[in-house]
């Protein structure tokens, strides 16, 4: 076995271990369940290319974003996602979200929603930062590349298939609870992160 397939197998391996339990594979669980999930994997999957690129081939420039301004942004997109579904889900006839075969408005819209959340969750996110560190130390991006992408399209497709499944046994507006829920409690996550690099409010 070649060292370069070697190192695909651990990158794949790693990115879908470190990706399952994730905030990212939450929100794709509910977008599943709730959209059209051939939408939400193409919006996922945009997302994880683009995202593994900038690892891969701008790997050092991470550094040089300044993580307070990338914290707020993701809080404040998953707390107005959360107010949406938290309203809607106190209102019945609009929690009935279309599914999978609505066609093409349904589709689309649900890989612009994907894309959004994922692209700005991912950002300095540890299947990102994990990519960034074996580039580094192997210096072998195509292998990385593709294990990393691989790994994370396996687990995106993974959790979008249980997704689905679930909206089979749970009403559209418990689904919608749930969502805002985890949407909110994410965008917490990260506004407590944009908090912490406030001088003022470590003093608190």
């Amino acid at each position: 076995m070649s060292t370069d397939f070697k190192l695909f197998l651990t990158t794949f391996g790693l990115m879908i271990v470190a990706e399952l339990p994730d905030k990212t594979a939450l929100t794709l669980f509910i977008l599943a369940a709730r959209k059209n999930p051939r939408g939400v994997f193409l919006g996922a999957a945009l997302a994880y290319l683009i995202q593994t690129i900038v690892a891969i081939a701008f790997g050092g420039l991470l550094s040089y974003l300044p993580p307070q301004w990338v914290a707020l942004g993701t809080a404040v997109i998953f707390l107005v996602f959360a107010g949406v579904l938290g309203w809607r889900s106190g209102h019945p006839g609009k929690a009935e979200i279309k599914r999978d075969d609505d066609g093409k408005s349904t589709f689309w819209s649900s890989t612009r929603l994907t894309f959004l959340l994922i692209f700005v969750a991912e950002w300095g996110d540890l299947t990102q930062l994990a990519t960034v560190a074996l580039n580094a130390k192997y210096q072998k991006p195509v292998p990385i590349f593709a294990g990393s992408l691989f790994g994370l399209w396996a687990a995106t497709a993974l959790v979008i298939y249980i997704g689905y499944k679930a909206k089979d046994y749970l009403k559209p507006t418990i689904l919608s609870r749930i969502a805002a829920v985890i949407m909110a409690a994410v965008g917490l996550v990260f506004l407590f992160k944009f908090l912490n690099t406030l001088e003022f409010w470590r003093h608190l």
